[in-house]
C-alpha cells in the first residue's frame, strides 16, 4: 500500500514529484510514498519510474549501496528528468536486504545542459534520501518529511530557474579600487561562488554586476541578481537580504568554497575546500536542524558548527590589482571586453596547469609557477580554483605532493 501527498502545485515549477520505493526478493517492488507537485494524474508513470530504478539492484554488488548510490536518467517518453539515490536497509533478524529508492522527478524541458546543475540536483537528492533513511530507521512515518520535502523542492526549483541572461553595466568608483581588488581575489579563489548580503538591492546589484563580469557562462546559468530572502547553496553568484544569523551559519551549508560579502561594512569572508563539511550525512543534519524541532539534531548542528572556520580577506592578489588598474584606464563601454580578456588569461593558465600536472607530475612548485608566470601564492590559488572546475582531482594531486 502506498500513500500520496499533494504539495504546492504550479504548472511552471520544474519539480513534478518525489517518490520513495522499496525492493526485496520476496515482496518485489513497492512504492511507499509519493509527494506530488502537480494536479496531473502521473501516479502510474511515477510507479513505472520506480520500477526502472529498482529492477536490477539485486544483481549489483551490495557494497555499492552502503552509501547512497546515485544516478540520473532522462525519460523522453514521459518528458521527465529523474535524479535517484538508492541505499540498502539491512534486516538484522533476517538475511533479507531491502533496497530503498528515493527519486526526484523534473520536467526535462526545464533542465539546462549544465553539469554543475546536475551535481546540485544530485546533492539535494542525497540530502532527501538521508532524511528518508533516518525516518525509516526511527520507524517514523514518511509523512513527517513534508517540510523537508518542501525545502528540497524549493532549493531545486531555485537552481533550475536561475540564470543571469544579460550583464548590467558596472562603474566602480576609483576610490573603491582596493576593496574591489580584495573582493575579486576572494571571488575567484572560491570558484566565483559569492553571496552579497545587503539591505540595499541597488548596492548589491552594483557589486554583483562587477563580479558577474568575471564569470564563465555555465556559472551565470546558476547565478541570480534577484535580491532573495535566503541564500541558495548551489548558486555561484547571488544577492540576499540582511540575515538574522551570522554569515558562518549560512556558509556552513555550502558544499563548495564560498565568499560572503556584507554591505555596507565591506566585510569579506571566505572558506576553502580544506575546511568544508565533508559528508552528506553532516549536510543532512544541517538541513534537518532548520526543519525539525529535534534537540539531538540541534546538538549535532552545534558540534559541526564549532568545527567550521572562515577566513576574513584583507589583501588582494597581484592579478586582481593589475586587473582593476587596467579597468580604470578604459572607458565604460570597453570594460566588459577587458574583463573577458583577463578572465580568459586565467582560464588559459588553469588549462596549462592541468596539462603540466597530467604530463609531468615530477615537476616542483617553483618551476610550475615560473613557467605559468604566476607571481604570488594568492594568484596560484586563483588559478588552482579555476582548474578544479574542470579537473576535480588536481588540487588533491598538487597538495599531496607539496606543491602550490
Amino acid at each position: 500500500m502506498n500513500d500520496t501527498e499533494y504539495l504546492s502545485k504550479s504548472k511552471n515549477e520544474p519539480l513534478v514529484a518525489m517518490a520513495v520505493a522499496s525492493f526485496d526478493l520476496l515482496s518485489g517492488i513497492k512504492v511507499g510514498y509519493r509527494w506530488l507537485f502537480t494536479d496531473d494524474d502521473i501516479c502510474e508513470n511515477l510507479d513505472d519510474v520506480c520500477k526502472i530504478m529498482l529492477c536490477n539492484v539485486h544483481r549489483q554488488n551490495e557494497q555499492a549501496f552502503e552509501c547512497c548510490a546515485t544516478s540520473t536518467i532522462e525519460l523522453q517518453c514521459f518528458g521527465w528528468y529523474v535524479t535517484n539515490a538508492i541505499f540498502l536497509k539491512n534486516q538484522p533478524n533476517t538475511k533479507k536486504n531491502i533496497y530503498i529508492s528515493v527519486g526526484l522527478v523534473f520536467k526535462s524541458e526545464k533542465i539546462k545542459n549544465n553539469p554543475h546543475l546536475s551535481e546540485s540536483l544530485i546533492f539535494w537528492t542525497k540530502i532527501f534520501a538521508n532524511c528518508v533513511k533516518t525516518t525509516i530507521t526511527k520507524n517514523e512515518q514518511l509523512s513527517s518529511l513534508r517540510r523537508i520535502a518542501e525545502r528540497v523542492s524549493m532549493e531545486c526549483n531555485n537552481l533550475i530557474s536561475a540564470g543571469i541572461l544579460e550583464l548590467p553595466p558596472f562603474n566602480p568608483s576609483p576610490a573603491d579600487f582596493y576593496f574591489y581588488s580584495i573582493l575579486l581575489t576572494s571571488h575567484i579563489q572560491t570558484q566565483m561562488r559569492t553571496v552579497i548580503e545587503s539591505s540595499s538591492p541597488k548596492d548589491a546589484q552594483t557589486v554583483a554586476s562587477f563580479l558577474a563580469s568575471f564569470m564563465i557562462p555555465f556559472q551565470l546559468e546558476l547565478s541570480s541578481l534577484e535580491h532573495r530572502q535566503n541564500p541558495v547553496s548551489g548558486f555561484f553568484l547571488q544577492c540576499v537580504e540582511r540575515q538574522k544569523q551570522s554569515p558562518e551559519e549560512h556558509m556552513i551549508t555550502f558544499q563548495k568554497p564560498v565568499t560572503w560579502l556584507r554591505l555596507p561594512e565591506r566585510q569579506i569572508l571566505r572558506t576553502s575546500d580544506l575546511n568544508l563539511i565533508q559528508t552528506t550525512e553532516n549536510y543532512t543534519i544541517l538541513i534537518e536542524s532548520t526543519d525539525r524541532d529535534d534537540q539531538e539534531v540541534k546538538s549535532q548542528f552545534t558540534r559541526i558548527k564549532n568545527l567550521y572556520k572562515v577566513q576574513q580577506m584583507t589583501s588582494p592578489s597581484h592579478w586582481a590589482l593589475n586587473t582593476n588598474l587596467l579597468l580604470n584606464q578604459f572607458p565604460k563601454l570597453a570594460r566588459k571586453i577587458v574583463c573577458e580578456q583577463q578572465l580568459a588569461e586565467l582560464l588559459r593558465t588553469a588549462f596549462a596547469l592541468i596539462s603540466i600536472q597530467n604530463g609531468k607530475p615530477e615537476k616542483l612548485t617553483a618551476p610550475i609557477l615560473k613557467l605559468l608566470r604566476i607571481q604570488t601564492q594568492d594568484d596560484a590559488e586563483m588559478v588552482l580554483a579555476i582548474a578544479k572546475l574542470y579537473d576535480h582531482d588536481i588540487a588533491r594531486q598538487i597538495r599531496a605532493k607539496g606543491r602550490i
